[in-house]
């Protein structure tokens, strides 16, 4: 299975690792308020809405990158501002091959603390 897991401090810091897919595929990790129905172009559903946090994270360098040969990867640590401390959020890895979604990670709820 495709999993994403978080590692989280305000003010210092997160990142999230990222198991379970196939190697070498290109990811972004995408974000989200509520779950909801967020269709990708061959019709199956990411299980998140499209709103500020996801227009924000869909194309946020740190966020993304390329998977190994093992189909792992860690994502760049990125400062969480205290001001959303006590928000909570769903995470969606995606994984692409060119333009096309390849796979995904069931929602991960993450509550900043």
């Amino acid at each position: 299975d495709e999993l994403i897991s978080f590692l989280t401090k305000i003010g210092l810091g997160i990142l999230f690792e990222l198991s379970g897919f196939n190697a070498n595929r290109a990811y972004q990790v995408v974000a989200a308020r509520n779950l909801g129905n967020l269709f990708i172009p061959d019709g199956r559903n990411l299980g998140i809405t499209y709103d500020n946090f996801t227009a924000f994270t869909r194309n946020l360098p740190e966020l993304g990158g390329n998977f190994s040969s093992t189909g792992e990867a860690t994502t760049s640590s990125i400062t969480i501002p205290a001001r959303i401390s006590g928000t909570s959020m769903y995470l969606v890895a995606i994984a692409f091959n060119g333009s096309e979604f390849k796979a995904f990670s069931d929602p991960t709820k993450v509550t900043f603390q």
